[in-house]
């Protein structure tokens, strides 16, 4: 297991690498852009290839690139929906563009639709990201806290739409604090089996990437 921290890229994406070597960092998340906004600017050639020499050289494990807080790829409305494609499709984009293993981004709430009514655009949406934005690198769903009908925040349906997608470029990014919070006991030995137990039944710890 590689160890590793949220660091931030200002002043340019390349900037991450030493911010992570200065704290002793394995590997890195970034935005790669703001967080909290539609807003985005396309990495240039440079920075990027500066991005992946600086990661060889500094022998840092993969890079995982964070969606923006914004995105609701399972939101009813329809206009947030596409804003939430569009932006998942640039930042896919980017995380090969730099090399990352891939776009971690939560699948968010359904706005009380209920998980079966949005089961079917959510599916159709991440495979329009997927063909959009063709490489190797994963779109991981992240697993949610569970509150406001957000999705996916017991295994059984992260599964249901993984296997829906049916793409070798889908996976999950584990987030512990969600998983908690949605009541997997991951705190202790015997509670953190278990819900890995869960996990590979409903997912496949193959699927297992970040």
């Amino acid at each position: 297991m590689l160890i590793g921290a949220h660091v931030s890229t200002a002043g340019g994406v390349e900037k991450a690498v030493g911010r992570a070597t200065d704290i002793g960092a394995e590997c890195i998340q970034v935005f790669v852009s703001s967080p909290r906004g539609w807003a985005f600017k396309p990495i240039a050639d440079a920075p990027a290839k500066a991005f992946r020499g600086g990661v060889r050289k500094a022998g840092l494990g993969p890079t995982l690139l964070h969606g923006i807080y914004l995105v609701a790829t399972g939101s009813p409305d329809e206009a947030l929906a596409a804003n939430s494609v569009e932006s998942l499709t640039n930042h896919l984009r980017a995380a090969e563009q730099i090399g990352a293993l891939g776009l971690c981004f939560h699948p968010a709430s359904h706005k009380g639709a209920g998980f079966d009514a949005i089961f079917d655009p959510f599916v159709a949406r991440v495979r329009k990201v997927l063909k959009d934005a063709p490489g190797e690198a994963f779109l991981m769903l992240e697993n949610s806290a569970g509150m406001g009908g957000h999705i996916g925040s017991k295994f059984d349906e992260l599964g249901r739409l993984l296997k829906a997608v049916r793409s070798p470029r889908t996976a999950v990014c584990f987030d512990t604090q969600h998983a908690w919070a949605a009541g997997y006991n991951v705190a202790s030995k015997s509670g953190l089996d278990a819900s890995v137990a869960d996990f590979d039944k409903h997912i496949g710890i193959g699927l297992l990437r970040a």
